[in-house]
């Protein structure tokens, strides 16, 4: 329970972490609200790590005292800790198998509307950390960018093609030239990429889309969710065991004793 518990905090507290996080907006099959899925399924795993830290600690204090009382709440409690690792497995598997398509869509819909808007800073800043860290440009391609109001409106400045972001940095090595991107050669980066001088682009401007580095960091992230929490259900599964034989035991020996007391009287 600590483990899981220190694990979510950290995770939540990695900023690279959380900048991928805030792109991995979906619903399932557009019937659900847009949710930032592995935001909530981190928060999950925080909480429940918590909770099954203080379930730990309630269990062990039962079976001190001998309190069946007690072991049956710390049953009812883990049998409901596990059912909540089901259903987080059964989410994760089911955002897994539908990530590709539902997030190309979205994250379209996002960059030509939202990106560098005063209502999405957040999303601006995840799409800069993922273009700088990942060397690509857009969601399908660089193009992207020409269909989107940060374009349309000049949002980025006059004569600008691609954000910043998207071009060949000097400082890159930094983990934090996202935020401050310092480009090689910026006028070059934003040449429209006509005739001769489209084969040059390349060495300033990152020309390839984000969409298949996004989805594998989020399926292997997915992954890890389904597997962990697979391996929590077992370990969960096995304290019931143990905690039922423990039970049975405990009333067995509890009767006994009441029958030899019984026949001590008489």
């Amino acid at each position: 329970g600590l483990f899981l518990f220190s694990l979510g905090i950290y995770i939540l507290f990695d900023t690279q972490r959380t900048q991928m996080q805030r792109i991995i907006v979906l619903s399932i099959n557009n019937v659900t609200p847009l949710v930032p899925v592995l935001y909530y399924i981190t928060l999950g795993i925080t909480s429940g790590g918590f909770i099954i830290f203080l379930c730990g600690v309630w269990t062990f204090a039962g079976t001190l005292k001998r309190n069946l009382p007690m072991i049956i709440l710390s049953l009812t409690f883990i049998t409901m800790l596990l059912l909540a690792q089901i259903t987080l497995a059964c989410i994760s598997i089911v955002y897994q198998i539908g990530i590709y398509r539902n997030l190309k869509t979205e994250l379209l819909s996002r960059l030509y509307n939202s990106y560098n808007m005063p209502h999405a800073i957040h999303f601006t800043s995840a799409m800069d950390y993922v273009q700088t860290k990942y060397s690509c440009c857009g969601i399908t391609g660089d193009f992207d960018f020409q269909r989107s109001q940060w374009h349309r409106q000049h949002l980025g400045g006059v004569g600008l093609s691609v954000p910043r972001s998207c071009c060949v940095l000097s400082n890159k090595l930094d983990v934090n030239s996202f935020l401050n991107p310092e480009v090689k050669d910026l006028e070059k980066c934003n040449h429209p990429g006509g005739n001769n001088d489209f084969s040059e682009l390349k060495y300033f401007r990152h020309m390839g889309g984000c969409l298949d580095a996004i989805v594998d960091w989020a399926r292997i992230e997915l992954l890890l969710v389904i597997g962990a929490s697979i391996g929590i259900c077992l370990l969960e599964g096995l304290g019931i065991t143990l905690l039922l034989h423990y039970y049975r035991s405990s009333k067995k020996a509890a009767k006994d004793t009441k029958e030899m007391l019984t026949l001590g009287l008489t």
